[in-house]
This record gives C-alpha cells, sequence and structure tokens, in this order.
C-alpha cells in the first residue's frame, strides 16, 4: 500500500501535469459541483492509454456531466468517436450544454437512455469501451461489451474497489451489499475469462483494465 505521504506527493505531480490541460477549467467546475468525476491519476493513465493504443472511437456507459467524454475526445483527436449514455436527465442536458461549450459536439455522440438497452442494440465495433455507470450493473453488461469490442480493444472500468468494500477491508453498508456482490462478481469473472487479460489497480477507487485477445 502507498502511506499517505507518497500518496500527496504523487497528487502534487499530477496537479502540476495538469496546469496546461485546456480542460482544466472543466474539471475544476465540475469538483466545486461536487460531481462525480475521474479522478485525476484515473484521468492521466486513462489518456496513456488511449494515446499510446491510437483509439480512435470509444464507448463510454455513464455520462455525468460530460467530463471524461470530452477528455477522452481530446485525447483521440479531432477524428476520434465518442459515443456516450446518460440516463439521468438533468445530468444530461448539463453534458449536452459543456460538449458544446468545449467544442466536440463533432466527436461525441450523447444519448439520453439505458446503457443497458443501448449496449443490446449497438453494432458498431469500438477500440475502447469504458464503464462508469450504476456499479451492480457491470456484471450484466459484460457480454455486450466484449462483442462490441474490436480484437486487441479494451475494457476499462472505473471504481471497482468500491470505497474498500469489494476486498472486504470496509465493513459493508446494508444498501449497498447488493452491489458489492455484484461487482465481486464482475471482477472474478473478467478475471477468469478466457476472451480477456484483465489487470486490476488500485487507482482512484479502483480500476480495471481488460484487453480482448
Amino acid at each position: 500500500m502507498i502511506d499517505e505521504i507518497t500518496k500527496e506527493y504523487l497528487e502534487g505531480l499530477l496537479h502540476l501535469c495538469s496546469e496546461e490541460d485546456a480542460l482544466l477549467e472543466f474539471r475544476k467546475e465540475a469538483k466545486g459541483n461536487n460531481i462525480p468525476i475521474i479522478t485525476e491519476d484515473v484521468e492521466r493513465l486513462v489518456k496513456i492509454i488511449l494515446k499510446s493504443s491510437s483509439s480512435k472511437s470509444l464507448f463510454e456507459v455513464g455520462s455525468a456531466v460530460g467530463y471524461s467524454s470530452c477528455v477522452f475526445a481530446d485525447t483521440m483527436g479531432k477524428d476520434s468517436y465518442v459515443k456516450t449514455i446518460e440516463r439521468d436527465e438533468i445530468r444530461y442536458i448539463e453534458a449536452k450544454n459543456n460538449i458544446k461549450k468545449y467544442g466536440f459536439e463533432d466527436n461525441i455522440d450523447l444519448c439520453l437512455d439505458d446503457a443497458g438497452e443501448v449496449l443490446k442494440n449497438e453494432e458498431k465495433v469500438y477500440d475502447v469501451v469504458f464503464l462508469d455507470g450504476n456499479k451492480g450493473h457491470y456484471i450484466h453488461m459484460l457480454e455486450d461489451c466484449k462483442r462490441i469490442l474490436k480484437p486487441g480493444g479494451l475494457l476499462i472500468c472505473d471504481n471497482v474497489l468500491f470505497r474498500g468494500m469489494i476486498d472486504k477491508s470496509k465493513p459493508l453498508i446494508r444498501r449497498k451489499i447488493t452491489i458489492v456482490k455484484r461487482l465481486r462478481k464482475f471482477l472474478d469473472a473478467i478475471s477468469e475469462d478466457s476472451e480477456l487479460t484483465t489487470s486490476v489497480l488500485p487507482i482512484g477507487d479502483g480500476l480495471s483494465i481488460s484487453i480482448k485477445k
């Protein structure tokens, strides 16, 4: 485990790296409004992955206010395509406004819908699928996520350690028991799946990265 002093030092490095980020204003605004967006360490790693894999298309579950969608589109370049799904109407409207504000209307296809239903009917094949929606539904989406991934494509899932409840380092909250059980089942599934090679990293609130063979 990383001690708190080292963690603070690494967070300081991330802040230095972010000073010239064109979307820094967006991040600060979202955090100021207590919007749950991807953490800076997760964002930095995903950007490196997208760049190094030359990814150009990404399917995202969980738009929130559109921050991560804009980050992904910006990282993948002007000819990138992001399809992102949000089921909350208020968040959808906020995301739509932000995507326009930061100039990514041509790159991002924002949908107000249930992600599971959209996934079932999705026909396009993607370089990357990014899950950051309802954690209890990750397991239900797995087969369709694999189906829409190209060979060599990446399945990236955020918040998979769920505030330390997954590894039993923190006591379970009664109302979270079902989500935790489903997340454990999901992590077992992606770790054992013969079609995937998976690593789970203790950054942010836990990040899993799987490559489709």
